[in-house]
């Protein structure tokens, strides 16, 4: 079922020009890529996603094997090497919509990159990409996790809820759901339903 429901993924991803604001450039993962990703992925990363401290050789690994078809990278704009990455997971197919056409974004930024505005321009751009595609939105973060929180924010994203969220770590951590509904799928108040 995974390799269905990430087909639509994969078809945007895939075909999508490098998207471009300010300093900051998105694109498509590229198996060249492999090292600068790894670099990424530092302590802080580590311990703010929950992840095995083998996390980052594991995506080197994957997307030298060309294992990682929804991954986007993210530069800076007049250079090609990952300062960042957006991993765009589809959700699993339900019986009705939006849900067989949402995806979950996870998103770290490379000490590199940090403080200088390139996670909230990549967000948006994505954001902007994935509604243009008629493609739902789902992330979630920490309720500390305040830089993430104004990124998802700003771009448009909104908190719908909040849940415990178990990390791959074994921890559980309380978490903030944010949503970006594309437009065939907005909520509509209950007044407004048909």
């Amino acid at each position: 079922m995974r390799a269905l429901t990430s087909t639509f993924v994969r078809g945007v991803v895939g075909t999508a020009e490098p998207l471009r604001a300010g300093a900051t450039s998105v694109r498509a993962v590229r198996s060249s890529d492999a090292d600068a990703i790894e670099a990424t992925i530092d302590d802080v990363v580590i311990g703010v996603m929950g992840w095995p401290v083998d996390m980052a050789a594991r995506y080197r690994t994957a997307v030298r094997q060309r294992r990682a078809p929804t991954l986007m990278v993210i530069t800076e704009r007049d250079r090609e090497v990952a300062i960042g990455v957006v991993a765009l997971e589809p959700l699993p197919v339900m019986d009705s919509e939006p849900f067989h056409r949402t995806v979950r974004i996870g998103l770290w930024m490379g000490p590199q990159g940090r403080g200088k505005g390139h996670m909230g321009r990549a967000v948006r751009l994505l954001v902007e990409l994935m509604i243009g595609n008629d493609i739902s939105l789902l992330a979630e973060t920490a309720p500390t996790n305040h830089a993430a929180r104004h990124v998802l924010e700003r771009a448009g994203m909104v908190e719908t809820g909040r849940r415990v969220v178990r990390l791959p770590n074994g921890s559980e951590v309380d978490g903030i759901v944010y949503e970006r509904f594309a437009p065939r799928f907005a909520r509509r108040p209950a007044d407004q339903q048909p």
